[in-house]
């Protein structure tokens, strides 16, 4: 595929209100070894494990309070803590999709764009941060 064509095939997806098919894509691993089951898990368990660090920060900082929003960190870890979140219960959601055969209609897929816009902060937020204080 050429650059122009996969450019125009992700503008065109922008576009569009209603993405392609987005089950398979948040409901499978792109690794065909890792089954949906382990896959949910490992999801699970990342957005478990960061929603406690996330609290764990939290109850620490209370001991000083109002001081917790003032630092890059902790936004970058509400935002990552946010996005693993939605995308397990994403995930769970796409396979209970497939599972069942049945297609919710574009105006229930409102959480699809805040997922990827999620992801499109969290991404470069914990790479800025993890630079800024290497």
């Amino acid at each position: 595929m050429r650059r122009a064509d996969c450019c125009t095939a992700l503008g065109a997806e922008l576009r569009s209100r209603q993405p392609a098919d987005w089950r398979p894509l948040l409901a499978h691993s792109s690794c065909p070894r890792l089954s949906p089951r382990v896959y949910l898990g490992v999801r699970l368990l990342l957005a478990l494990f960061m929603d406690g660090v996330l609290l764990g920060s939290a109850a620490l900082s209370a001991a000083h309070p109002g001081t917790w929003c003032i630092y890059l960190t902790h936004w970058t870890l509400l935002v990552v803590a946010f996005h693993l979140t939605l995308g397990a219960w994403a995930t769970w959601a796409a396979q209970r999709s497939l599972a069942r055969g049945d297609d919710p209609p574009a105006s229930r897929l409102w959480w699809l764009p805040v997922l990827w816009s999620a992801q499109a902060i969290a991404l470069p937020g914990s790479l800025l941060v993890f630079v800024l204080f290497w």
